[in-house]
């Protein structure tokens, strides 16, 4: 019946661990965490029964496993300089990695999909200074970096077409775009706190201070050939059920194999809308072609 089975977990593994404790007697402490997250799942495979080839010719074989995993670690510094001076430093840092950026649906090929490879770190740090028991000084700065890739798997490369099937939905070639986003912040505060106690009525926190943050994105998005292919069952191309348009300019050579499929989606496109003009223009010319039952206008 085409209908694929549900996709479910086949495993869920979440391990972590924390350690924490004096490096420094009364001086300097640390915290450290980690942890690692896997998911596995069964996908939603459906092989290709269809009576005519996968447009193309490219062979719709069961994918490798789909997995989620994350490692994430933390580590964070805090020491007691003087009695009046402390400072205090974190660093985290979290991977993902999916050998396919999401479950794909069943009539997606394995070469139709991207990875997903993503790395965040981030940097804090932090000096207090006591000026008195009720008034104090903090200095803070963090920085932040997120690089996120979508590539190509390996075997797809720029000179496949990305091929889109409306009559069956099966995707295959080569995803649309590969893509990469280079994310990175800045962030600086000076503060000043006071405590106040029995003024105007009560007890206050006073604060004045100033904040800098910068945002710096990068965001690429490319394809060394940006061809988008779409056919219909075993038709080689798909213009849908209308006849809005008033003429189809052609090669006889046409993507994805560069031989004769631009003559026989001429052929095609006189016998199914006798009312389209059709243009072949090609250099190309072989006398096998004389004989294809296109119509003079």
């Amino acid at each position: 019946m085409g209908v694929s089975k549900p996709s479910v977990d086949r495993n869920y593994n979440d391990l972590s661990f924390s350690l924490g404790g004096p490096i420094i007697k009364d001086k300097l402490w640390f915290f450290a965490n980690g942890r690692y997250l896997r998911n596995d799942k069964d996908t939603m495979f459906l092989p290709w029964d269809l009576p005519y080839p996968h447009p193309g010719g490219f062979k719709h074989e069961p994918w490798p496993d789909w997995y989620h995993k994350e490692t994430m670690g933390f580590i964070k510094l805090t020491s007691q300089i003087t009695p009046k001076i402390k400072v205090m430093g974190m660093f985290n840092y979290t991977s993902t990695f999916r050998p396919i950026d999401s479950s794909p649906g069943p009539r997606t090929l394995f070469i139709a999909t991207r990875k997903w490879d993503e790395n965040v770190s981030a940097a804090t740090g932090s000096l207090t200074y006591v000026l008195d028991q009720n008034t104090f000084i903090d200095l803070k700065g963090r920085y932040v970096h997120r690089y996120f890739a979508q590539p190509f798997q390996y075997g797809t490369y720029d000179g496949n077409v990305a091929v889109w099937n409306y009559g069956t939905n099966f995707s295959s070639g080569a995803p649309a775009y590969e893509a990469s986003w280079d994310k990175n912040r800045y962030q600086f505060a000076a503060y000043v706190t006071r405590f106040q106690e029995r003024w105007l009525g009560g007890n206050h926190e006073l604060k004045a201070g100033v904040e800098f943050t910068r945002d710096r994105n990068d965001w690429n998005w490319w394809r060394k050939d940006s061809m988008y292919w779409q056919g219909n069952r075993g038709r080689p191309y798909y213009f849908g059920n209308t006849t809005a348009a008033d003429v189809v300019l052609t090669d006889i050579r046409m993507p994805p194999t560069g031989t004769d499929e631009g003559i026989r989606a001429a052929s095609e496109l006189r016998a199914s809308h006798p009312a389209l003009g059709v243009v072949v223009l090609s250099q190309y010319l072989s006398l096998i072609h004389i004989s294809e039952p296109t119509r003079p206008y």
